[in-house]
């Protein structure tokens, strides 16, 4: 039998053709080879609560307001909301307690081997709590750092919480190897448990360039968003 996997992300698909970043989908559909994966993810207006993906994924939606103040997550992302819109920062909250509510009963109710938070901050953190608060405190729990949980939350206060995840996590795995060498120079104790791995991508159909396309050019395939320092690329190109 195949062992369970409870995945938190605040990424992923809401429907059919979503234009999301598919980064935790794709992982998630190449993991449901070894495992019963189990996705956690915010709810928003116009996705089901709960659905079975044709790869197997179960998907579990948590609602944390009325629909149309559902805002905080997807789009360009919990800090580019907040940054663009500041009053949503008064969801959060609610947000918050929406996860953690969710994330302990499902691991109160079900038995996983493992749980995997993508982002060290909220979902790891809120992993933790919910792991305790469900009584199931010998859970693995395996983190994955992105960025913008590393470096875009300031302040010593976020520093001890991320301190305080990572030493608490079976396994952290890093995106880049920038991020890798920052988490060991913030928790040296935790150097054995950390990971260079960059998010996979499917060389064989999806990115497989036609013969008759020139070479001799740049392709770059990013969110637009100012953390993307495109305009870097473009600057460096010349």
């Amino acid at each position: 039998l195949k062992k369970r996997l409870l995945v938190l992300t605040t990424t992923f698909q809401r429907w059919p053709g979503d234009n999301l970043p598919r980064f935790v989908d794709d992982l998630c559909e190449q993991l449901q080879t070894d495992f019963n994966v189990t996705v956690l993810a915010p709810h928003h207006p116009g996705s089901p609560l709960n659905e079975t993906l044709r790869s197997g994924i179960d998907v579990q939606r948590f609602r944390y307001l009325p629909d149309r103040f559902e805002t905080v997550a997807y789009g360009d992302g919990i800090l580019g909301n907040l940054r663009h819109c500041p009053w949503r920062a008064l969801a959060l909250p609610f947000f918050l307690m929406g996860m953690f509510i969710a994330a302990r009963r499902i691991l109160k109710n079900h038995d996983f081997h493992a749980v995997h938070a993508h982002w060290l901050i909220p979902n790891a953190l809120i992993a933790l709590l919910a792991r305790h608060s469900s009584g199931k405190r010998r859970l693995p729990l395996i983190c994955t750092i992105h960025g913008s949980d590393f470096n875009g939350l300031n302040g010593i206060g976020f520093q001890q919480l991320r301190s305080m995840v990572l030493s608490r996590s079976a396994a952290v795995t890093c995106v880049g190897k920038h991020l890798l060498n920052d988490a060991a120079t913030l928790t040296p104790a935790v150097t054995s448990r950390l990971h260079w791995l960059p998010m996979g991508i499917d060389m064989r159909e999806r990115f497989q360039p036609h013969p008759e396309v020139p070479r001799n050019g740049l392709l770059c395939v990013t969110r637009m968003v100012p953390e993307k320092s495109v305009i870097t690329l473009l600057q460096a190109m010349p």
